[in-house]
């Protein structure tokens, strides 16, 4: 009877190791699809595999389209995506069910993109700031060359 629960506890303290190391090797859940509609400047919907998740641009702000710019950004965010399949990797959930996430198109961070493009500006207020790599750099780097909204 011991050793039947020794090996037990043994497995399951194995499967909480594993679990652990998942954690730490892939913190952040990592969606895919392909964007079957774009909502505005920020918010669009993917779909695979049958399910559809609308998807909210983490780390930036950018125009709506009824403002300076807004309408250019926005071409330019369906431009960088497409129809190719992108992976979103997923921050949190927010109070309406989108993902809050960054998405990569052909291996690109779209949302730093935007950036790099001065079509959108670094959200400071962003939850999860300290995990929004390059934008602070990238945002700079717009405004010193007078990109998009730094013009």
């Amino acid at each position: 009877m011991y050793k039947y629960l020794r090996q037990r506890l043994g497995l399951i303290a194995l499967g909480l190791l594993v679990c652990l190391l998942w954690g730490l090797a892939f913190p952040h859940p990592v969606w895919g699809g392909v964007a079957i509609q774009f909502y505005d400047s920020e918010n669009l919907a993917i779909i695979e595999g049958g399910v559809k998740a609308r998807v909210h641009l983490a780390c930036i702000k950018i125009p709506d389209r009824d403002q300076p710019l807004g309408g250019l950004a926005f071409q330019e965010l369906k431009e960088l995506i497409g129809d190719r399949f992108m992976g979103v990797k997923s921050f949190r959930k927010d109070r309406v069910g989108r993902i809050i996430g960054e998405v990569y198109a052909d291996g690109n961070n779209v949302n730093l993109q935007m950036v790099e493009r001065g079509l959108a500006e670094f959200d400071r207020q962003f939850p999860y700031v300290n995990e929004c790599i390059g934008y602070q750099e990238a945002e700079s780097k717009a405004k010193n060359l007078g990109l998009g909204i730094w013009r």
